[in-house]
């Protein structure tokens, strides 16, 4: 791999000796898919699979242990304009390598609490506060910089690495049952650091500074997007919003209801997915097989949905994902046959993991990539509502009735909410600074 070197403190730009044989955005959507891949495997994703051993030897409720989760989304909203500030003035490299070493060292502490109160303190300061800078944030920020004709396949492939990183969570089952759940915080406290901080070398902002450009077109040549949906004349124009600017649009409210929505099913469903396998009769190690099944299906549905969403209006694509999700829900509460168990576990990876992709990619083709960091931030605290509410509704309704099917219910009707917002949400205006000549947006 040929990585790009850092440009001098004298010079804001580095010619390249020769244009590379791979794109190094390429590369960097590799290393973004391990990062992602390694938070899916042991916070995300992971987490659900120490639900069911923290319950049995602590005696938790379900209620009191999705708190802490729900806190830690609400954290990571209130945080997340502060994060995207300074991955837009650090780059993403500098916040990944912190975070990493905040995630290692939150494991390794989680792995000596015996009372609720230090393992909601130890969850939220290191790991929710942690995850945000080592993960999805930064990598998404240098993809939306170093992609735009290919941003939505390059998020697609990018976010790949959730799902296989959930996949990946399934072992922690096995490492549970045979070394205790303990054991298994302190090996995920060193693999974070052995293969984080690597990955994290590889990372770099924009192209700009080292001769590039964004989707690997040569310097100077004239870039051309043919108009066929709203995103594609969004990205056509290269219209960057400050962030005040996109405050001050509709537009960015209904995407935050909208993700907010998508965020209160998965993250309910997610998290209690092996719990409520468990209450069915299936053994922890299986029940965990079960939720990274469900991760791996949503591998494709990351890939087809960002090809999608570069040849067509993402907005339908979105909507196609609702619709799916609210079906998958509707059959894991009614269905019993394991033929229903497939369809679920299909019919929700492939939804929930092509959503993914567009709620990052969206974003930046509202909004554009100046300030993405930023904006996607702040969009994090418009849509935390969701993360915060989805684990206290699945918890809640099984403390009040024994069953998670009361939840489910809720999460069909929210998705079907959400699926009417796509076809009402629109690409905002260009901010009037930029209507300068008719008929044409200046690019800032």
């Amino acid at each position: 791999m040929s990585s790009p070197a850092e440009p001098s403190a004298a010079s804001t730009t580095v010619a390249p000796a020769k244009r590379p044989a791979i794109f190094y955005g390429w590369w960097i959507v590799a290393a973004g898919t391990l990062a992602i891949a390694i938070n899916g495997a042991v916070y995300y994703y992971g987490m659900a699979v120490f639900f069911t051993p923290l319950i049995q030897e602590f005696g938790w409720s379900r209620t009191a242990l999705s708190g802490v989760f729900s806190i830690a989304r609400m954290q990571a909203g209130i945080a997340g304009p502060l994060t995207g500030i300074a991955i837009d003035r650090w780059g993403p490299r500098r916040m990944m390598v912190i975070g990493m070493c905040m995630v290692s060292l939150g494991f390794f502490l989680l792995a000596r609490v015996s009372a609720i109160e230090a393992f909601y303190a130890i969850f939220i300061v290191f790991l929710s506060v942690g995850t945000g800078l080592a993960a999805s944030p930064p990598v998404g920020a240098a993809v939306a910089n170093w992609f735009v004709r290919h941003r939505s396949t390059a998020m697609g492939i990018l976010m790949c690495g959730g799902g296989i990183g959930g996949f990946m969570a399934t072992a922690l089952g096995y490492l549970i049952d045979g070394y205790g759940w303990r054991t298994t915080m302190d090996i995920i406290a060193v693999v974070v650091l052995a293969t984080g901080l690597p990955v994290a070398a590889v990372i770099r902002h924009k192209p700009e500074p080292y001769g590039l450009r964004p989707d690997g077109d040569p310097p100077g040549a004239t870039i051309r997007v043919e108009p066929k949906s709203a995103i594609a004349r969004a990205r056509a124009s290269q219209v960057n919003f400050q962030p005040r600017e996109a405050l001050g649009t509709f537009t960015f409210y209904l995407l935050c209801l909208m993700f907010g929505l998508r965020h209160l099913t998965t993250s309910g469903a997610l998290l209690h997915l092996p719990a409520l396998m468990v209450d069915r009769g299936y053994s922890l190690e299986t029940a965990a097989l079960i939720a990274g099944l469900v991760a791996l299906a949503s591998v494709p549905g990351r890939l087809v949905c960002g090809w999608l969403a570069d040849r067509m209006d993402s907005r339908y694509v979105f909507a196609g994902c609702f619709a799916l999700l609210s079906l998958s829900a509707t059959v894991l509460a009614l269905g019993s046959s394991p033929l229903h168990l497939v369809f679920f576990v299909v019919g929700y990876g492939v939804s929930y993991g092509g959503s993914v992709p567009l709620t990052m990619s969206m974003v930046a083709d509202y909004f554009g990539h100046r300030w993405y960091a930023t904006i996607y931030g702040i969009s994090q605290f418009g849509m935390m509502w969701g993360a915060i509410l989805g684990p206290l509704v699945a918890g809640y309704a099984y403390d009040s009735t024994g069953s998670y099917e009361l939840a489910l219910n809720v999460f069909t009707v929210t998705n079907f909410l959400g699926f009417i917002i796509c076809f009402v949400v629109r690409p905002p205006k260009p901010p009037r600074r930029l209507r300068t000549t008719p008929g044409s947006v200046a690019s800032t």
